[in-house]
């Protein structure tokens, strides 16, 4: 690809706006399960938005994955920025277990719980980023 600038900067931009997504989704969703709680009877939108919240975050992810694949082959910085980006979103709560860091930033652990959306999407951006690695040889050319 001669000119794989634009290709770059719209992937750098996409991996922050997929988390940004699922943070956005899981605010809501938290929102309506705290109404619910509180008895404004939202069982049945809770129960439709939480499949749907999910489709969105896979759709992005694996929209995400083939543009990284199909039309950015020679993109590794990318792929690297999106592996280290994922995982060490992915494995912070236990690196915040392990390591001696100040209490305050254990408030973290409860945006990126397991289960979470942004979870989800931290994990399709870390394993998208080291299939990349992985899967595209160094001196691939198209």
């Amino acid at each position: 690809m001669p000119n794989s600038s634009p290709a770059r900067l719209l992937l750098i931009s996409s991996a922050p706006a997929l988390l940004i997504m699922a943070f956005l989704f899981d605010f809501a969703l938290q929102s309506i399960q705290v109404r619910t709680v509180e008895g404004a009877g939202l069982e049945p939108l809770m129960v439709v938005v939480f499949p749907l919240f999910e489709i969105l975050i896979v759709t992005g992810g694996m929209g995400l994955f083939w543009y990284l694949f199909h039309h950015a082959p020679m993109e590794r910085g990318v792929a690297k920025v999106f592996a280290i980006l994922g995982l060490v979103i992915l494995f912070l709560p236990p690196l915040l277990f392990f390591l001696p860091v100040p209490l305050s930033w254990y408030a973290l652990v409860q945006f990126i719980a397991p289960g979470s959306f942004i979870f989800h999407a931290a994990a399709l951006l870390g394993l998208g980023g080291v299939l990349h690695l992985l899967l595209t040889p160094h001196s691939a050319r198209q």
